[in-house]
């Protein structure tokens, strides 16, 4: 290290301590303490609080919370925050008063030094999101508040403050982190953008982080993306009969729903900016000047989203009419374009050049990366993100309204589901008919391997061409178009009943549809008609790749085309099918539910209701949506289970996972 970089880094450690020692100031002064939301709450400082937690929040938001009219899980949050501020200024403080020693030790103390930056800038999130709680209330609440307090105000009763000091802490643990990413290399840098740029994109598609959430009428599922492209979130949410009766105009929530595409913009522009931040130099350089403008851009719009809250504010004398709020996504986005300015800036004017031999460029390997990043969002989006709600299976969830601790339940329905005798009896008949499909199912998966052997053996191109279009086209037809060929075939007054009543005219019309018998049956032939092509490809994918030599030497020895399908042809397509039987066995509780959906009458419900329907009835029909949860949790288990003793069976039989 050069005399340059050494005193940099001093000056660095300088700055981080001299900044983490005003934070301890922060904390062990009453008067300042960032933490303290409320004029209900003693004031104490952030350190004696965070330990003695029950005497800090004070009765009267104990009583409000014991009546239900405010959620405990905000007191969580702002304990967990205030934790959060104490660890984290312990941790910057020490990382940044290493630096001064230098070697090793430093490097590593920058990076707990910055990490602990992150950590305090959480924090600071998690107090505000904790303010924003106690100032958000339903119409409900303000109307009991109303009937038992005449002159009720949440402000006179909660008294919510927010305290200046939460953004002196921000300032505060900002100003260490630039100290920080001093002491060395652009690397931390780089991946503080690219992080903060990847959680803004996230940010953009959660609710709890919309910052256009401005009035209670803005519905709670409206996230930033909806309020962004969407006008009508925002204004057709805002209740007409107050317009008209003169609370407040329609042009504050457009200016909002404008604003909210500002910072929708920005969002895009971080979106652009980590994918440059995975090119070659050049290119990071540009990425770092598209991230400062993003930032303003985003502030900008933030800015905008508070002045058309304040003319709602403004326009009406009794803001409970209103209901304004003040969201955490404000505070959220005000925090991630800050600190991607700061830091963008610090890179532009920091890194080094780029020499003409630079190119403007992303590498190969990061190049695939950035092609997967859609692909694994929308596994990420369908497929994991849902297992968020897992939690409505331990609350007594209300359509519309958020989960609180009030409505906590714990394993109520996991009981209730095999206590009561009448879930207990359908339960049982819904996986006789899941089972039963699925058994039939592994029966006949043999058939598409036959199908492929014989589609394979066929001399003719185009004939073998016509007949694997022919059967693979019915695999992209949906199941309600299905339905209707069923029907146009198979009704009363459909195509079978004409051609048997030109032979017979007593005959008597039958509607087949409406007929439990042989119900399992008739459902494997439709989905075998439907699947049959297209489950053959992979086979004669697998046929194609067997050495054609073993044929030839097999019609050398005098084997016919029988002998040479029992004695190449299956043993080549053995290990393809085993593979793929085991997932099979692995997903036997996952019928679909389209198929059943379509066909379903009266007249069969009771054996055609396999799980996946039966999740969508009892959840959809009869919106009893905690019981659909379990169902499906344990669905999902289960098929965990199978999986890995699938698994766990390809490498006792064959030798080699499946995966």
């Amino acid at each position: 290290m050069n005399s340059k970089e050494s005193k940099r880094g001093i000056i660095g450690s300088a700055i981080g301590v001299v900044a983490m020692v005003v934070v301890l100031i922060l904390c062990i002064v009453p008067g300042l303490n960032p933490a303290r939301i409320s004029g209900m709450m003693s004031n104490t400082s952030l350190v004696g609080g965070a330990f003695n937690f029950s005497a800090f929040k004070g009765g009267t938001i104990n009583d409000a919370i014991a009546a239900g009219l405010l959620d405990s899980t905000f007191l969580g949050m702002l304990q967990l925050g205030m934790i959060l501020t104490i660890l984290s200024c312990i941790a910057v403080l020490a990382g940044s008063g290493l630096g001064f020693i230098g070697g090793k030790i430093a490097k590593i103390s920058r990076i707990v030094a910055v990490s602990g930056c992150v950590v305090g800038l959480i924090s600071a999130i998690t107090m505000f999101d904790a303010y924003a709680s106690i100032g958000e209330m339903t119409e409900d609440q303000v109307n009991y508040f109303k009937m038992h307090l005449p002159d009720f105000s949440v402000y006179r009763f909660f008294q919510p403050i927010l305290p200046a000091t939460i953004f002196v802490l921000v300032a505060l643990f900002m100003i260490a982190l630039v100290g920080n990413l001093l002491r060395g290399d652009n690397f931390i840098a780089e991946n503080i953008i690219r992080f903060s740029a990847a959680v803004g994109m996230v940010g953009a598609f959660f609710a709890a982080t919309n910052p256009a959430r401005i009035v209670d009428a803005i519905g709670r599922s409206y996230m930033l993306f909806t309020s962004a492209v969407k006008k009508s979130t925002i204004t057709e949410a805002f209740n007409t009969v107050k317009l008209k009766k003169g609370y407040a105009t329609e042009a504050p929530l457009k200016e909002a729903h404008i604003f909210a595409l500002i910072v929708f913009v920005a969002v895009v522009m971080l979106i652009v900016t980590f994918c440059m931040f995975m090119g070659e130099l050049r290119m990071r350089r540009v990425g770092a000047i598209l991230a400062s403008g993003a930032s303003l851009v985003g502030l900008v719009g933030l800015l905008g989203i508070l002045t058309a809250r304040a003319e709602l504010i403004e326009q009406t004398s009794d803001v409970t009419k209103l209901l304004p709020l003040l969201p955490m996504g404000i505070f959220f986005y005000f925090i991630l374009f800050t600190l991607i300015l700061i830091v963008s800036v610090y890179y532009m004017i920091l890194a080094e050049k780029p020499g003409e031999k630079d190119l403007f460029e992303i590498k190969s390997n990061k190049k695939l990366f950035l092609y997967m990043m859609p692909f694994i969002a929308l596994v990420v989006v369908f497929s994991y993100l849902p297992l968020y709600f897992w939690r409505t299976a331990f609350y007594n969830y209300t359509l519309g309204l958020p989960l609180t601790s009030k409505d906590f339940a714990g394993m109520k329905y996991f009981k209730f589901l095999f206590a009561d005798a009448a879930y207990r009896k359908r339960i049982l008949t819904v996986m006789k008919n899941t089972l039963s499909m699925s058994g039939l199912g592994l029966l006949s998966s043999v058939v598409p391997v036959i199908f492929a052997i014989f589609i394979s053996e066929i001399k003719r191109p185009k004939v073998k061409k016509w007949i694997q279009t022919f059967t693979t086209l019915p695999n992209f037809i949906s199941w309600v178009l299905v339905y209707s060929v069923a029907t146009a075939m198979f009704d009363s007054k459909g195509l079978w009943n004409v051609i048997m009543t030109l032979f017979n005219s007593n005959h008597e019309a039958v509607n087949y549809l409406n007929s439990n018998s042989f119900i399992y049956i008739k459902m494997l032939l439709w989905g075998m008609w439907k699947g049959l092509g297209w489950s053959a490809i992979v086979y004669i994918a697998a046929i194609s790749g067997i050495d054609q030599q073993l044929y030839e030497a097999a019609t050398v020895d005098g084997a016919g085309r029988f002998r040479k399908m029992w004695h190449i042809t299956v043993p080549g397509l053995i290990p393809t099918f085993f593979v793929l039987f085991l997932l099979s066995i692995a997903g036997i509780l996952s019928n679909g539910m389209d198929q059943y959906f379509v066909f379903d009458n009266t007249f069969n419900h009771y054996q055609v209701e396999v799980l996946d329907l039966y999740v969508y009835n009892i959840g959809i029909g009869d919106s009893q949506f905690e019981l659909a949860t379990v169902v499906g949790m344990l669905k999902t288990i289960v098929s965990l289970v199978l999986l890995f003793s699938a698994n766990a069976l390809s490498k006792a039989i064959r030798g080699e996972y499946v995966m």
